[in-house]
């Protein structure tokens, strides 16, 4: 019995005859069934049944002789396998000494030492020293002690994301042995300072700075001085604003005081870095009365990617003037009466771009506008016997400065170090150039990556001041023979040109030695 004769299909009377044609086609279409043991069973039409097309292929006998073969690896079981081993530990070397010899310095000793090293201390102690009996270097020796320790306090009541209490000293002493004039005089220096350092930005975070300083001149009358002081340092952050307090004091023994604070707050956002604050500056000196200046402060840094910075920044910088400074800069001054004063700087404006991809590649420039009040300028002269002396005088100031510098890595491995400096400085009441403030400096290293063990290196120094330029090239090498062991060589000014950027004392001759460095 199939579908079509026993089924009984009403067609409505409103259905179209097209309509009934269709409905016959696939009653038509429907499939025959039989009942079977194991229930309906249906039978389709042939023709609306899908036949495969697939074909039995015989395999490929040919693709063994085609294939490159492959040999097994022989591998050991695991119990004949090497026992893994250990990293070893390597120890660092705590202690440096270098011992040269050359002209026209003759010894030249370096050491360092690394005497004390944990998890909360460390104390490091340093030494250098280099003499000469000829006549033409103006420094005849020169040598320094110190020892710099870093001690910390772990405090349990403070958490693990808090700075512990930290405490930083350090002390030093040395002496120069130099021509001054028409005979030998030694400068001497000693110098003594102390950091403190605890709490968090969250909280509140303290940073102090003590130093005390000696110098003593044996050269004829003599100059004697001692000057101290603290910095202390109050930050709190609050939500992205750090807001920073700051004190400073100094004195010396003339009675000249100097006291300055500093209110500050950076905020750091995803546009800019700003920074706003007010600096104050009270001198009180003998025969001044006492006065306070105001200074704003303002800094703007701006990312402009990854790799690319731009800012401005309006700072000024105020310190009290000492002889420590002053024979900094002319190791050859030695006027006992010096009038050391406080300078201050009405403007200081900085315009900088940095541009950093890694430390072997960045360049930085900056643009800077100062005016200067009672800043102490070096001038010449001369004593009854013709020889050059140098004295100061407290002028206002004005400078402008380029500043552009760099490094790159050349070639694949080795290294270009550049800085150049243009500048020019004048007295704003006279509008004249003052001599012994350089005008243009040129500084370049190119270091060759010719051997991992030996390191070669050329630099250029060109220097400039009024109606005077110094060019200086020198030469510097290093062999490595074991990570214990360095055999250095340096020529310093091998033109030979004149290097007596103070008049008469010449501070940079030609000069060569050849060191051996041993670390253990």
């Amino acid at each position: 019995m199939t579908v079509r004769d026993s089924a009984i299909i009403v067609i409505d009377s409103s259905v179209s005859l097209t309509d009934k044609e269709w409905l016959d086609s696939m009653v038509a279409q429907l499939p025959e069934y039989r009942m079977t043991p194991e229930g309906i069973r249906f039978y389709y039409p042939a023709d609306i049944l899908i036949e495969t097309n697939r074909k039995v292929v015989p395999p490929d006998t040919t693709l063994p002789t085609r294939m490159d073969p492959v040999t097994k690896e022989d591998l050991p079981l695991y119990d004949a396998m090497p026992m893994p081993r250990p990293l070893r530990q390597l120890s660092l070397p705590r202690t440096s000494i270098e011992l040269g010899a050359g002209a026209p310095y003759f010894p030249l000793i370096d050491v360092s030492s690394l005497v004390l090293s944990n998890d909360k201390s460390a104390l490091e102690l340093d030494g250098k020293f280099k003499t000469t009996s000829a006549s033409e270097p103006a420094i005849k020796q020169y040598w320094k002690i110190g020892a710099n320790g870093s001690f910390a306090f772990p405090d349990t009541s403070i958490s693990s994301g808090e700075r512990v209490p930290q405490l930083d000293v350090g002390a030093s002493a040395g002496s120069n042995r130099r021509q001054v004039a028409d005979e030998q005089a030694t400068l001497s220096l000693a110098n003594i300072n102390a950091g403190f350092t605890i709490g968090s930005l969250e909280k509140l975070r303290l940073e102090s700075h003590t130093f005390y300083c000696s110098l003593s001149d044996n050269y004829k009358s003599g100059m004697q001085e001692s000057i101290g002081g603290i910095n202390i340092i109050f930050d709190k952050k609050v939500l992205s604003t750090i807001f920073q307090l700051g004190l400073r004091y100094e004195s010396n023994a003339e009675h000249v005081n100097f006291f300055e604070t500093k209110i500050l707050g950076h905020l750091d956002c995803q546009v800019f870095q700003l920074t706003l604050g007010e600096i104050s500056v009270m001198n009180n000196s003998p025969g001044v009365p006492l006065y306070l200046q105001l200074f704003p402060l303002i800094e703007i840094k701006k990312h402009l990617s990854n790799t690319f910075e731009v800012g401005a920044s309006f700072m000024p910088e105020n310190k009290l003037n000492s002889l420590h400074d002053l024979t900094a800069q002319n190791l050859f001054y030695t006027e006992p009466n010096a009038r050391i004063g406080i300078t201050t700087e009405p403007i200081h404006l900085n315009l900088f771009a940095n541009y950093f991809l890694s430390l072997e590649n960045e360049i930085h420039a900056q643009f800077r506008y100062i005016h200067r009040n009672n800043e102490p300028i070096f001038f010449s002269d001369s004593n009854i016997n013709g020889d050059a002396i140098f004295t100061t005088s407290q002028l206002n100031t004005r400078r402008i400065e380029f500043e552009a510098g760099g490094s790159a890595a050349v070639f694949g491995k080795d290294k270009l170090l550049g800085l150049l400096i243009f500048r020019s400085v004048s007295d704003r009441d006279s509008a004249v150039s003052l001599p012994y403030i350089p005008t243009s400096q040129l500084q370049l290293a190119y270091q060759f990556g010719i051997w991992e063990k030996f390191i070669p290196k050329i630099e250029l120094l060109d220097l400039a001041r009024p109606n005077h330029s110094f060019t200086f090239i020198n030469l510097d090498a290093k062999y490595i023979l074991s990570p214990t062991f360095q055999i250095k060589f340096r020529a310093e000014n091998i033109l030979g040109g004149a290097g007596d950027f103070w008049t008469g004392y010449d501070e940079y001759p030609r000069s060569v030695w050849v060191s051996g460095e041993y670390r253990f």
